[in-house]
């Protein structure tokens, strides 16, 4: 699904990672420039409290005007990664005006990072892990949207895109419980979570949902951990030297790439499952007929009783790519989905392909 990203590290391959979890926060620090509104202090409270590290995934266009919030947080020993400038796909972009972008950015995270290098979080690195460190460069595609383009120019710069295993679809669905619940169920060792940064008035439950989270993996006795952390142990302790993430983790070339030798076809057919399931749970949540009018307008979603009292009692059954893809009638259910519409008197449309 998503070829060259790394989404977790398999404690099957990587022992190292037992025990352990990666929590990254997307669209660091702040849209808006005024503090009144930043939620650092209180992510950063929060994670003191639950002793964790964090990786943030900054939107650096965001960053002006929260420079010592975000200082604080590298004394901290967190740390920052690329996000590029804005809060927008690039994938439509050139490989020239991706390149660009990235490198602005990576400059604003550099720039946070000399200003408090050998304080405190940092200095207690060794100098075998500090090289470690240095040698992954993570960087998180903004809205998850890759290209060509956007793959050659990281490649050509040593940055790994960092997706997920572990995240709650969280712009989307403000129920701090599911929120919590929904990534505590994907949690296992060597995942990476994702959750967004709240502000005040934008995103703010996501400060609930991660304290729920965060309480349920201290349950488990899960230890909370920056992506570079998660990549050294993934590697130290099995006693192999660590090399570029892009060649230790997901990514080996496109045409050698198999999503089933990766991560097994039964765990992604339960993801994509999961995945589906959470969006269509979040549709219902706000009422499909509600939203079926302005999503798609000029189409014919279902007859409103109010307006044809005719249809009181009624449902249209309809199939779609009818009659079956293959030729071969030995695959075709055309015969069992008649006896079943005979069975319960049923009469229906078939779209045929």
């Amino acid at each position: 699904v998503f070829p060259g990203s790394l989404c977790f590290y398999d404690p099957a391959q990587h022992p190292g990672v037992k025990g352990l979890l990666a929590l990254t926060l997307d669209d660091a620090p702040c849209s808006r420039r005024d503090r009144d509104f930043a939620m650092v202090v209180e992510i950063r409270e929060l994670l003191r409290e639950y002793e964790a590290q964090a990786t943030f995934f900054c939107c650096t266009d965001y960053v002006a005007g929260h420079e010592e919030l975000m200082h604080d947080l590298l004394r901290d020993g967190h740390e920052v990664a690329n996000h590029c400038p804005a809060d927008r796909s690039y994938a439509g972009e050139s490989e020239e005006a991706f390149e660009a972008a990235l490198l602005q950015s990576e400059g604003v995270c550099d720039g946070l990072r000399a200003a408090v290098a050998g304080q405190a979080g940092t200095a207690c690195l060794d100098a075998d892990a500090a090289s470690e460190v240095l040698a992954a460069r993570w960087f998180r595609a903004p809205h998850g949207r890759m290209s060509a383009p956007m793959k050659k120019v990281l490649d050509k710069h040593g940055f790994t895109n960092v997706l997920t295993d572990c995240y709650g679809n969280d712009p989307w669905i403000g129920d701090a419980d599911y929120l919590a619940q929904t990534m505590l169920d994907h949690a296992e060792d060597g995942s990476i979570a994702v959750i967004h940064m709240p502000e005040r008035g934008f995103r703010e439950y996501n400060l609930k949902a991660l304290r729920m989270f965060l309480e349920g993996l201290r349950a488990r006795g899960v230890r909370v951990v920056s992506l570079s952390t998660l990549h050294r142990e993934a590697h130290r302790r099995v006693g192999a030297p660590v090399a570029e993430p892009i060649e230790e983790s997901l990514a080996a070339s496109a045409s050698s790439w198999s999503v089933n030798s990766l991560v097994g076809e039964a765990r992604l057919t339960a993801w994509r499952t999961e995945f589906h399931k959470a969006c269509w749970t979040a549709v219902n949540t706000v009422g499909t007929r509600s939203v079926l009018g302005s999503v798609f307008p000029g189409s014919l979603c279902f007859y409103d009783p109010a307006q044809h009292p005719g249809v009181k009692g009624l449902l249209a059954l309809t199939l779609d790519d009818a009659p079956c893809s293959r030729r071969d009638r030995d695959f075709a259910m055309v015969v069992e989905i008649r006896e079943l519409l005979r069975e319960y008197e049923a009469q229906a449309t078939f779209f045929c392909c």
